[in-house]
């Protein structure tokens, strides 16, 4: 295998891994609203409905993280081109 097509098939394997984890904490969150939306069990003190809120914005953080740092572009070494 060329280094080219090790290259192209990262790339490919890192959008495809973007665009699938990228809806995982809006999903989570909707899911969340219908599924969840109930007062037992109580979790770490929570109703479990108010559980799953807080773990999915925390989820979503991670989630965030990874997507940026599997984008190729955040890695660019001019830095940004804000002003």
């Amino acid at each position: 295998m060329t280094p080219e097509h090790d290259s192209s098939t990262a790339h490919s394997l890192n959008r495809m891994a973007r665009l699938f984890l990228a809806p995982v904490p809006l999903l989570m969150t909707l899911a969340g609203s219908l599924v969840a939306n109930r007062y037992q069990p109580v979790v770490l003190g929570l109703p479990f409905f108010m559980f799953w809120i807080v773990f999915s914005v925390c989820l979503c953080s991670v989630v965030t993280g990874l997507v940026f740092l599997l984008d190729p572009a955040s890695h660019s070494p001019a830095g940004d081109d804000a002003p």
